[in-house]
């Protein structure tokens, strides 16, 4: 059951999920697409670079699949563009 949803735009600074759109699920998973760029993320609570890091580009699908997950991830955009980010939050 979807629980919450949020947009974000991913730019030349660090980003991570915002808390209160998940905090109160105890078991839960998201679903992160992004539009307009590509960026680079993080699932260990480390900062990316525009050089480092795992690439989602535009159309793709990134799913997290608990809780850590969710609370560790970091994202910054892939190159010159900001990115805009989508996240559905869903109760396992």
């Amino acid at each position: 059951m979807k629980i919450s949803f949020e947009q974000l735009t991913v730019s030349s600074t660090v980003k991570s999920l915002t808390e209160s759109k998940y905090i109160a699920m105890n078991k839960c998973w998201a679903r992160v697409t992004v539009g307009t760029a590509g960026i680079r993320f993080q699932l260990d609570g480390s900062n990316p670079t525009g050089e480092s890091g795992e690439t989602l580009a535009v159309g793709d699908i990134l799913t997290l699949n608990n809780l850590i997950e969710i609370k560790q991830f970091r994202a910054i955009r892939d190159g010159s563009t900001d990115a805009e980010m989508r996240v559905h939050y869903f109760e396992s």
